[in-house]
């Protein structure tokens, strides 16, 4: 005859069971909670061993030094690398002239010019929105489309797949900043820069610039926000005064979003169009935590600078 299992042996059984397992999660808790302590303060030394560094640096510079590294020149037609050691830049801009009749090999050979000139590395950018601003990809066979027709044709998908080969192509090159995306809001076809945009209402659009920005710093690639709340559905500041005559919360409910969602996902750089906003006055406070944007009466947007 079979022997029967007592009753407090099977207990015994599932009670080392079930401790086993409890003490094994427990031990898995706190190896994570020990790496995430450690990453903390890996994260928090290469903070302030990157401050160290900037003081450091900030201290041996020159007055003109740093005057010079609080402009973003564009590349000049003669004298560029006297000029960079002479006046001490903090970056070069690269437009269209830049790039007539170069290669990529050409281009990545100019960039390392540049940034063996300079004491400091540079910030080198350039536009490349696609469509009707192109600069280096209009040197390939296929330059790139605008953020319209790839929106129309592929959606959010096509944005990330379209940013993502923008980003290693220009730091194939040396460069390391993208004058784009355009965040301004345009739905009438006829406007200036609608071509330009994503033409689509502000929660698209400012989910297209989250996207964008958040894609290229991915990436390691800087962005740049164009061009200013109330430009998009205006006219051509190149050749006139543009002027918007809306409320604050009107801009607020629609053509700040865009760039909100920008200034949320990274740290973002401006490119300034010159507004002329008649009932406000704008003026901006930066911190080391967020960018606040301040309104009251009778203000261009070059207030901000």
């Amino acid at each position: 005859m079979r022997r029967r299992i007592k009753p407090i042996v099977v207990y015994l059984f599932f009670f080392l069971v079930i401790g086993g397992l409890i003490f094994s999660d427990h031990q898995h808790h706190r190896q994570v909670e020990s790496q995430v302590e450690k990453t903390e303060k890996t994260t928090q030394t290469s903070e302030t061993e990157k401050n160290k560094v900037v003081e450091e640096r900030l201290v041996s510079m020159t007055l003109e030094e740093k005057v010079g590294q609080l402009f973003w020149a564009r590349v000049p037609s003669s004298h560029q690398l006297e000029d960079l050691q002479s006046y001490h830049f903090g970056g070069y801009l690269l437009f269209g002239r830049d790039f007539q009749g170069q290669t990529l090999e050409d281009m990545k050979a100019l960039t390392d010019r540049y940034q063996a000139a300079s004491k400091i590395p540079l910030l080198i950018g350039s536009d490349e929105e696609g469509g009707t601003v192109t600069r280096i990809s209009s040197i390939l066979e296929t330059p790139f489309q605008s953020p319209l027709e790839l929106y129309q044709k592929g959606g959010m998908e096509a944005i990330r797949s379209d940013t993502r080969q923008k980003a290693e192509l220009l730091k194939s090159v040396g460069i390391n900043a993208g004058l784009f995306p355009v965040a301004d809001l345009a739905s009438n076809p006829s406007a200036f820069i609608y071509d330009r945009t994503i033409g689509q209402d502000a929660q698209t659009t400012a989910s297209y610039v989250e996207e964008v920005v958040t894609e290229l710093q991915k990436n390691k690639v800087g962005s740049t926000l164009k061009h200013f709340p109330g430009y998009g559905d205006n006219g051509d500041s190149h050749t006139d005064i543009i002027q918007d005559n809306r409320s604050l919360d009107e801009l607020r409910q629609a053509d700040l979003l865009p760039f909100q969602a920008g200034i949320d996902a990274v740290r973002i750089v401006f490119w300034f169009r010159t507004i002329f906003y008649p009932r406000l006055i704008l003026f901006r406070h930066r911190s080391h935590q967020k960018s606040m944007i301040f309104f009251a009466k009778n203000s261009t947007s070059m207030e901000l600078l």
